[in-house]
């Protein structure tokens, strides 16, 4: 049985682009979907899809950026 999803986590686009206080564009975030099973963004459990609606889930985007921060020091 696959974890349960909290509605209140989970946002559209933009939404999450207004809580980042100018830190993401829509654009970036949109990039960061289209390619979501190559850059890890789906297995971080980042995005849901409901229908033809995505959302995001604000934990699994926190983690998912967490994860890039690592990789990029790592470099």
């Amino acid at each position: 049985m696959e974890d349960a999803v909290d509605f209140r986590d989970l946002a559209r686009v933009p939404q999450i682009v207004a809580e980042s206080n100018g830190t993401l564009t829509e654009p970036q975030v949109r990039w960061w979907i289209f390619n979501a099973s190559s850059n890890g963004l789906m297995e971080c459990g980042a995005i849901v899809k409901v229908g033809r609606s995505v959302l995001l889930s604000r934990a699994g985007l926190n983690r998912w950026l967490s994860v890039q921060c690592r990789q990029a020091e790592a470099r």
